[in-house]
């Protein structure tokens, strides 16, 4: 920025020559860090592109000055500085986010492409590969292009837990669960204050869960209580609560019992299906946790409220397809098709535990088909379409 400071000064001095020089310089430094904020630098760039249009930098800083009051000038301004061949990733990431921001008018499809540009470029940033994959999930992207374009920048990804935690939830997608608790095993994760920006517990329950039904389908039950025990008792370092009252306990609870039945313990059997069945009644009542007390009830022969708990559940998921559309608007802003897409896979998901609940598999395998169709990596879905199969 001094060197576009003393080429405006040199030009209101009349030399010209003295003036192009600075402004050569300016061009040549690294963009790195640079984001100028006053007011009075808009004269400045704006005089720079003037004298020397062939330079990329200059509108992309003053892109960076304009987007918060004049957004649709700003991506003027980053559009031209690509189209003068910017070759660092952080323009074409600001395009991204601004695209994908966009009140009406513009597709998914190109903030994806222009962020598959960024990540494309030297000089790798890691919150690009997470947003890139926010944009992917919210576009109902195949999970198994997600996982290969973070496995292969692995080293980048690393730097940053909300990155690592998206290649580790699609690795556990995808069956590699072993890599996936390895990965988590090997990092203090932080709390993110105000919110939750990632869910590396879900992740971990979640991994040992299907590899315990690996277990079980082989028939090594006492490898699978294992991993069903192992799946609500997080490391120090996922920053987890070890206290029980997990939202997923009736689930987990569910599965300690049937490795217990398998080992012909049926009093811990037992056991564990009263704790399922008692498990703190979860939000709204429809819950996917529901699902599992309701199993739990059944192997206890309290048959009374299991067939209304699975009828509500299948209910309940169509009542939630009527309050949104059935279509995805692929002209969404991206949070909004992302929150989309979750919504309808969620809802074709909790009916279709409905009804393999009460036996009617053709609808259960109708229903979980059509969460995959709204978001590709729903695991539920994934997990209870090849347990039908």
């Amino acid at each position: 920025m001094v060197y576009y400071y003393l080429g405006y000064f040199a030009r209101k001095m009349g030399q010209a020559q003295k003036a192009s020089e600075y402004y050569s310089l300016a061009a040549k430094m690294s963009p790195d860090y640079v984001f100028p904020f006053q007011h009075e630098v808009i004269a400045v760039l704006q005089e720079a592109m003037k004298t020397r249009p062939n330079d990329a930098l200059a509108p992309y800083y003053l892109g960076n000055l304009l987007y918060d009051w004049q957004p649709e000038e700003a991506v003027k301004l980053w559009e031209k500085s690509v189209s003068l061949g910017a070759t660092f990733p952080i323009v074409y990431r600001n395009l991204a986010v601004a695209y994908s921001h966009q009140a009406e008018g513009i597709a998914l499809e190109k903030a994806i492409a222009s962020l598959e540009k960024a990540v494309s470029l030297d000089g790798k940033y890691a919150i690009h590969f997470f947003e890139l994959d926010q944009l992917y999930e919210a576009a109902g992207t195949a999970p198994e292009k997600r996982l290969a374009i973070l496995e292969k920048n692995h080293q980048t990804v690393t730097e940053r837990d909300d990155a690592l935690s998206r290649e580790i939830s699609l690795k556990v997608c995808m069956g590699k669960y072993d890599e996936a608790i390895e990965l988590l095993q090997g990092r203090s994760f932080n709390v993110w204050e105000g919110g939750a920006r990632f869910n590396v517990n879900d992740c971990w329950t979640d991994a040992h869960l299907l590899r315990g039904h690996q277990n079980f389908a082989a028939g090594r039950y006492k490898e699978a209580l294992a991993e069903y025990q192992a799946s609500i008792e997080f490391p120090e370092n996922l920053r987890a609560s070890e206290s029980r009252g997990s939202r997923r306990d009736a689930e987990v609870d569910y599965w300690i019992a049937t490795a217990y039945e398998a080992l012909g313990d049926r009093d811990k059997a037992e056991k564990f299906w009263k704790e399922s069945s008692s498990a703190g009644r979860p939000r709204g009542d429809r819950s996917v946790q529901r699902y599992y007390q309701a199993l739990s009830l059944a192997k206890l022969g309290k048959n009374e409220d299991v067939e209304e708990i699975f009828q509500d559940l299948a209910k309940s998921g169509k009542e939630a397809l009527e309050r949104t559309s059935s279509q995805i608007d692929f002209f969404a802003k991206f949070g909004e098709q992302q929150f989309q897409r979750s919504r309808l896979a969620n809802a074709h998901y909790m009916s279709g535990l409905g009804y393999l609940g009460l036996n009617e598999k053709d609808k259960a395998r109708q229903e979980f088909n059509q969460a995959l169709e709204a978001g590709p990596d729903h695991l539920g879905a994934k997990t209870m379409l090849a347990q039908l199969d």
